[in-house]
């Protein structure tokens, strides 16, 4: 919002730190208020206790047969996250393999989103749960996320799915670079590539082995570099960088 740039300019220039959540949020901030102030770049953490592969909470039987497989997109349908990119992907997979389609979150193109889902016929396979405040008791039974945005200053969404265990297809050129590492936990392919990121899917789940390797790469990769315990640890560091710098 243009209204707001010279109060958050000011705000960055008179402070004594500045951290940004990725290293693409920190270069964009720099480049957008023509700063040469550095700026320390922290990740977005998760709570292991909260969100891991293992959930007793919900079985997938809830939503799929054996034979399907299920895909979720969680976010608060507003357009930069190209929620109609999501159901063309979900429409790309599912000709090809049984799947059903996990929507979680509600807002500004939710009403869209149903319009464009009834028109192509798959409201059999496309589950609305809305706003959940526990996400973490459904992702465990998911078997892979779906993140087309136009845009990512992190991607927190997708780390929750990383963390319980789901490959993510997300955008390239987007904050979600540090988050997913291409063809080791997800894929990333650009922004409106709805038939790369399907064919990404597909390949994907079409390969079991390939699969179990991706979601125990999500989950272990997630652990080992966005734990609470570990990102603030080096929160607390630049404080007494500042405090004593």
């Amino acid at each position: 919002d243009p209204s707001f740039f010279d109060i958050t300019r000011f705000s960055i220039l008179t402070s004594d730190g500045l951290t940004a959540v990725s290293k693409y949020l920190a270069d964009e901030t720099q480049q957008v208020f023509s700063l040469e102030k550095s700026i320390r770049v922290v990740p977005n953490f998760f709570d292991p206790q909260r969100f891991h592969p293992h959930s007793d909470q919900c079985t997938r039987s809830q939503f799929v047969t054996k034979e399907e497989f299920l895909i979720a997109h969680v976010s608060n349908f507003r357009p930069v996250k190209r929620t109609l990119d999501v159901i063309d992907i979900f429409d790309k997979v599912q000709a090809r393999l049984p799947a059903k389609l996990l929507l979680i979150g509600e807002g500004p193109d939710s009403v869209l989103a149903r319009r464009q889902i009834s028109k192509r016929g798959l409201k059999d396979k496309v589950i609305f749960l809305g706003n959940q405040s526990r996400v973490e008791a459904v992702l465990p039974c998911c078997d892979l996320f779906l993140m087309p945005s136009e845009e990512e200053s992190f991607g927190l969404a997708a780390l929750e799915a990383l963390a319980c265990g789901l490959p993510v297809i997300g955008t390239s050129g987007t904050g979600l670079m540090e988050v997913i590492r291409e063809g080791v936990n997800g894929f990333l392919r650009p922004v409106g590539d709805t038939t790369a990121m399907a064919e990404a899917a597909i390949g994907l789940l079409s390969d079991s082995h390939t699969l179990l390797r991706f979601k125990e790469a999500a989950a272990d990769l997630a652990l080992e570099e966005f734990a609470a315990e570990k990102v603030v640890s080096k929160y607390e560091e630049y404080y007494e960088d500042v405090l004593h710098g």
